[in-house]
């Protein structure tokens, strides 16, 4: 393996030693880059404590939104880096400075994307569940999120390695480890953008409109969700692209794009961008998914919720839910779904939402994958020994209970509808199974 003759100045400074080649961003000096640092410091302070914010808030709601914790750690890598910066312009001689310095910018690097891909892998799931759900795209999500991952650490040794060799072989190989993650980060934050275009596109067929219902999750329409993460793409793609040019175009100290100016603009000031566009708009609430999703319409669009959420029944839901009419007369219950919330809740956990018989539509089933068609509950008079009174007696065929009457009610501990039969008195009902 070739060295370096063991002159110069690198050779004299001894381990570490300074970079043979412009380092990103340079050597920061007293002025700008103090001032400039300063105000990234206080804004990335500021996105942090926001992100910090939300997600107590949460918390102390039994909310849990990963990305918020992403973020938050993200936001004090960079306070940090920013830190070190102002440190180093101070005391530029300082070679270990430049160390942590340059590794911290890499450190952060790889938390924007995986955030932007998790809300990209929400958004795909809800346009087309069964293929968001399928078991190539997530083993493929996890693998590329591993990937990120694994080249950020990379990415990090191999610049430190950088400033503890002389060898001409280790800085080759150096960089051509720098060109394939700077070119795969590029290409990372590209990736939401043709996703969802692609996703989008599909979805406005007329194909897999009737197909397909979309699985809608959180708050707000899903256009926005859309242009939030393409948004927030081209914002990181930018910085992204910028890093790759810089490695992949001609050294040249004086070129516009190796500037200071660029460094900031599309480093810090494209992540900072993000961060804060993620906090005003709340990513928490617009990409919130129920705790424990697993599986194709799981994100409750398909009329399911799942446990811990607390959520109330939607419109669609509340459909389903209508007073107890009677062809052959007026209705023999004085409750209803409306009042039934002070006069039935009786049962420990359920809130039982009143009577019904009406035709209730079909509905996806708890596996999210078939159509389960809750028929209405149908007169059984033919085996029916009794009066005219007896004609009352209804059936339960969606869920195979034979009784006087049904009565749904949601579980909020367990997140699930249940249901019961009740007893025909005019005065009271009278439930079968709990008696209350």
């Amino acid at each position: 393996m070739s060295h370096l003759p063991g002159t110069g100045p690198a050779a004299i400074h001894g381990t570490p030693y300074p970079p043979h080649a412009q380092t990103l961003g340079g050597t920061p000096a007293l002025v700008p880059d103090v001032p400039i640092n300063a105000v990234f410091l206080g804004l990335f302070l500021l996105a942090g404590t926001l992100h910090l914010a939300t997600l107590q808030t949460n918390h102390q709601r039994g909310r849990t939104f990963g990305v918020s914790t992403l973020m938050v750690v993200f936001c004090a890598i960079r306070v940090v880096s920013m830190s070190v910066r102002v440190i180093w312009s101070s005391f530029p001689h300082i070679v270990g400075l430049g160390i942590a310095a340059i590794a911290l910018i890499y450190a952060g690097v790889a938390f924007p994307l995986i955030a932007n891909l998790i809300f990209t892998l929400r958004i795909l799931r809800a346009q087309h569940p069964h293929l968001g759900w399928s078991r190539v795209v997530s083993m493929g999500f996890n693998a590329l999120i591993a990937t990120i991952v694994a080249t950020d650490l990379l990415m990090m040794i191999v610049v430190i390695y950088a400033f503890f060799t002389h060898s001409i072989g280790s800085w080759k190989a150096v960089r051509i480890i720098q060109l394939y993650g700077e070119t795969f980060f590029a290409a990372t934050a590209f990736l939401p953008i043709m996703t969802v275009l692609v996703s989008t596109i599909g979805r406005g067929s007329s194909r897999a409109r009737t197909r397909r219902p979309i699985d809608r999750f959180g708050a707000g329409r899903m256009r926005h969700k859309i242009l939030l993460v393409l948004a927030s793409a081209i914002l990181l793609t930018l910085g992204s692209t910028w890093r790759a040019a810089t490695l992949w175009l001609p050294v040249h100290k004086h070129r516009w794009y190796r500037s200071k100016a660029c460094f900031y603009i599309f480093t810090f000031a494209m992540e900072l961008s993000v961060t804060l566009l993620w906090s005003i708009v709340r990513v928490d609430k617009q990409f919130h998914i129920p705790n424990g999703a697993q599986g194709p319409y799981s994100y409750g669009g398909g009329g399911f919720v799942y446990a811990g959420e607390g959520r109330a029944p939607n419109k669609t839901e509340m459909r389903n839910m209508a007073p107890l009419t009677h062809s052959r007369g007026p209705s023999l219950f004085s409750n209803n779904w409306g009042n039934s919330r002070t006069s039935l809740i009786r049962s420990s956990g359920v809130s039982w939402g009143g009577l019904t018989r009406d035709e209730v539509r079909p509905s996806v089933a708890e596996d999210g994958v078939h159509v389960v068609p809750y028929q209405a509950f149908d007169d059984d008079i033919a085996n029916l020994p009794g009066g005219p009174e007896d004609a009352a007696r209804l059936h339960a065929a969606d869920v195979g209970i034979t009784g006087p009457g049904g009565e749904m009610g949601w579980n909020a501990k367990t997140g699930r509808w249940a249901l019961r039969p009740i007893s025909q008195s005019p005065a009271r009902p009278e439930s079968i199974r709990y008696h209350v």
